[in-house]
């Protein structure tokens, strides 16, 4: 989780970048803007069919243009030092302190994402420098877990004082500075100056990091927050009319499976920036202007009375007499440089889609009262965004308007509205996704011998039917959360059919069927889980195993556990089952601690790696018998996949980490130590209220952890 100093930092960084590189920027109306380098040093626009920069400036040491390279050069050349470290010191450091013996492509972190070896030179590159922060050295994930800052499943692996932790520190730092080069090259090869006031945006203070496993520091992260990157095209969208494709946005990074926690919804580097500018710039060069300044005559103060209504809807809130100023000056100066008024207006469009107040939401930034009332407005933003992933409709301000919001009944109302709303149903699905890991789905990523023959639409298929089962369970027809897991009907077409050796399913057409001649019952014995949570090839009981406890219970190693195990225990014979050999791990006291939660991953070995069900004389049903014990919960004894979940169904942890989630998912952050009590009280209405997601979602956002903005600081003993 980035820490508030580092929010600080790439906050000022980005807003002033941006407003720096737009300041320098103009938009013609027939083509989207390319900066190139005028003749006398500083951008002009010219018309272009390429969206950005394509020929970049390198800088020498005494600041004059000294070469030309593009984005990609100033890259590789700024992260050089870096991939030669990793390569010739840290990877043999990583192998003294045994950080390989788990983190590699089959080993017992693999889910985690962090793999050294078993990869090429590129693959390990990104694999270590996704768990380093850009900003601050100390912050880097690949620091905290070894060391037990954060919660690692490997326990303590590199002490005070060890050369692996030396190295590992060096790395961060070179990190750091490559981050740093490849901004400073990127400005200044645009000719950008790089020093400016930062723009007054309320930041709060650091906060310590919490060891808990599902408890984290209650932070102030809230006061801004980028949009997330569908958030932003569908802002666009309403806001100008022009569909974007977002995919080249960077993704944020996850906590708790959740991509929108709000400390790490920032803007990442100048790479990150300079997409959101060309976004911005084609949005305003497509954008119907008759349609968004409807002014035939007496143009300029047409545009002067409109722009305040305008801004309101970009900004979410009132927009202040000096940003109608502003922005009224920004059209009147593009304008006269190009002797069009179309030209001015699509200037401010560029403008007002990079400027900070529309890619970051803010909220309550000049309170400073903690927790803070949230507006009318700030609050209906906030629920529309939550629930739907779009800015307000006219509903929701009508409700602002008449003052509905302010009571209980009135949001309940908006809530009951927008859980029939298809964008409410499609928002909702990308969560459960997140959670249930069905968002890792990557069959490309199997053994390439298991993908001949199958057909290239069999992954969207698998992720439609998941998406079918919870769309329809949860949101429309308000079942309860155990339904979801045991559905004995789901939805398939043809090519699904045939994977899952259902008769009578023909064409592209989705149909409900019965799993009752089948082995499956439920989400979690779709193709979408049970790929999304397998190996790339062979058997994967432990990585489906780490899965459950992972994933559905929300829990996490115990450190005292110790280090796991590599290899299994040598059978001279040849005649030990996989179930018999991990029953031999199982019993060596050190391990017993994991592989007594681990072993239920047996529970899905009828399904291969890509979901597909093994025949009953490959895998026999004592291979499918599986248990989970952890002291201080309650133990779990199935016979297979269905009978799994026919029993977590009832376990109370999976209800605890299902509301913990949708609290998380809804808020923007971790549950922290004021959150507890509240999330136990959710727990207890969800139970007594048939499990309704509806219910739910309704608690949290009456409450004053929604409606409110949170305390600064609170830090967990």
């Amino acid at each position: 989780m980035k820490s508030s100093k580092q929010l600080k930092l790439a906050t000022w960084h980005t807003v002033t970048t941006l407003m720096l590189t737009l300041s320098a920027c103009s938009i013609e109306s027939s083509a989207p803007l390319v900066i190139s380098r005028g003749k006398e040093g500083g951008l002009e626009g010219t018309k272009n069919k390429a969206a950005l920069v394509t020929e970049n400036i390198k800088p020498s040491p005494d600041g004059s243009a000294s070469a030309i390279l593009t984005n990609e050069q100033i890259k590789n050349q700024c992260e050089r030092p870096v991939k030669d470290f990793l390569h010739s010191t840290l990877n043999a450091g990583v192998f003294k302190s045994n950080c390989s013996l788990c983190h590699k492509p089959d080993g017992a972190a693999k889910n985690s994402g962090l793999v050294f070896i078993g990869i090429d030179a590129d693959k390990l590159y990104e694999s270590v420098t996704l768990r380093l922060s850009s900003v601050s050295a100390e912050d880097s994930l690949l620091l905290k877990k070894p060391t037990l800052k954060l919660p690692h499943a490997g326990g303590l692996v590199l002490e005070d004082g060890s050369v692996g932790l030396a190295d590992l520190s060096k790395l961060s730092a070179m990190h750091v500075a490559a981050r740093a080069c490849i901004d400073k090259a990127t400005v200044e090869k645009n000719g950008l100056a790089t020093t400016t006031a930062p723009l007054p945006i309320s930041v709060p203070p650091s906060t310590a990091v919490s060891p808990a496993m599902h408890i984290s520091p209650d932070l102030g992260a809230r006061d801004i927050q980028l949009l997330e990157n569908e958030q932003f095209k569908a802002s666009v969208e309403r806001l100008v009319h022009v569909t974007l494709d977002v995919s080249a946005l960077p993704k944020p990074g996850k906590s708790n499976h959740l991509s929108n926690e709000s400390s790490r919804l920032l803007v990442q580097n100048s790479l990150h920036m300079q997409e959101l500018l060309r976004l911005a710039t084609m949005a305003a060069s497509k954008a119907p202007i008759a349609q968004l300044f409807n002014c035939t005559v007496d143009i300029d103060n047409c545009v002067k009375n409109l722009l305040p209504d305008f801004l309101g809807k970009a900004f979410r809130r009132g927009a202040l007499p000096e940003e109608r100023d502003h922005f009224f000056q920004v059209y009147m100066t593009a304008k006269a440089s190009k002797s069009s008024h179309q030209f001015g207006l699509r200037a401010v469009l560029q403008e007002v889609l990079i400027s900070p107040h529309f890619i970051y939401r803010t909220e309550s930034a000049d309170s400073s009262a903690r927790p803070a009332s949230l507006t009318e407005q700030e609050l209906a933003n906030r629920l529309s965004y939550a629930l739907k992933g779009t800015p307000p409709d006219v509903n929701l301000q009508n409700a602002v308007a008449n003052h509905s919001l302010l009571t209980d009944a009135g949001i309940e109302a908006q809530v009951s509205r927008l859980l029939l709303d298809p964008q409410t149903a499609n928002r909702f699905s990308k969560f459960v996704f997140e959670w249930l890991g069905i968002d890792r789905l990557n069959l490309s990523s199997k053994s390439a011998a298991l993908l001949t023959g199958l057909p290239e639409t069999l992954q969207a298929s698998m992720v439609k039917e998941a998406d079918m089962l919870v769309k329809r369970i949860l949101i429309e027809q308000q079942r309860p959360l155990q339904d979801l897991f045991l559905s004995n009907v789901t939805y398939i077409d043809e090519s699904l059919a045939n994977h899952y050796g259902i008769s009578g399913v023909s064409g592209p057409e989705f149909r409900a069927v019965s799993l009752a001649s089948t082995a499956r019952l439920g989400i979690l014995t779709t193709g979408a889980v049970l790929a999304a949570n397998a190996k790339e090839s062979g058997r994967s009981p432990m990585s489906r195993g780490s899965y459950v406890i992972d994933h559905l219970l929300c829990q996490r190693f115990p450190t005292a556990f110790g280090n796991p195990a590599m290899e299994l225990p040598h059978d001279s014979t040849g005649t030990k089952s996989l179930r018999e050999r991990f029953g031999e791990v199982q019993a060596i006291p050190s391990c017993k601690g994991c592989h007594d939660m681990l072993t239920i991953g047996f529970a899905f070995e009828r399904f291969d790696v890509l979901g597909k069900q093994v025949d009953l004389s490959v895998i026999s049903s004592k291979e499918t018998a599986a248990d989970f014990k952890r002291a201080g919960m309650a133990s779990l004894d199935v016979a297979d996949a269905a009978d799994f979940s026919r029993k977590i169904v009832r376990h109370s942890e999976l209800h605890r980490c299902y509301v913990s989630q949708v609290y998380r998912f809804l808020t923007g952050r971790d549950v922290g130590k004021s959150d507890v009590p509240f999330v136990d009280t959710l727990l207890d209405g969800f139970l007594a209220n048939k499990q309704s997601t509806g219910w739910l979602i309704g608690k949290i956002v009456v409450s004053d952890k929604f409606k409110k903005t949170v305390p600064f600081e609170e830090t967990i003993p």
